[in-house]
């Protein structure tokens, strides 16, 4: 279970959402710079790229097991279960990044979730 709170109400925390969408412990979130969107980032080894518009909440799912088209696997790569350990915007919110517990940092598309650099 997932849930977002508005702690500057006037009436205190208030409950702005609330959804089953991770499957484990989300330790780091980081709200875009200029729009109605966030990133959460979680243990189960996705970030989530959420979007209000029309008063409902709408996610892209970036799944860190993704690899970039031509990228060879590597010894090893279908036993590690990797995490998402931080998640941050870019300056003009076109894209999204995420470190992961590989040691790797992948930079994404924050508009359709297509995955265009992998830093290892």
């Amino acid at each position: 279970m997932y849930a977002c709170y508005n702690v500057a109400g006037p009436n205190g925390p208030e409950k702005i959402l609330e959804r089953e969408v991770h499957t484990d412990r989300v330790d780091s979130i980081q709200f875009s710079n200029r729009d109605c969107r966030f990133i959460s980032g979680s243990k189960d080894g996705t970030a989530l790229i959420w979007k209000y518009e029309r008063q409902s909440w709408t996610t892209i799912q970036l799944k860190m097991s993704t690899k970039l088209p031509g990228q060879p696997e590597e010894p090893g790569d279908a036993k590690l279960k990797l995490l998402v350990t931080m998640v941050s915007w870019a300056i003009d919110d076109d894209k999204v990044i995420t470190a992961v517990s590989d040691r790797s940092i992948k930079v994404w598309n924050s508009f359709n979730g297509n995955l265009i650099f992998n830093l290892k």
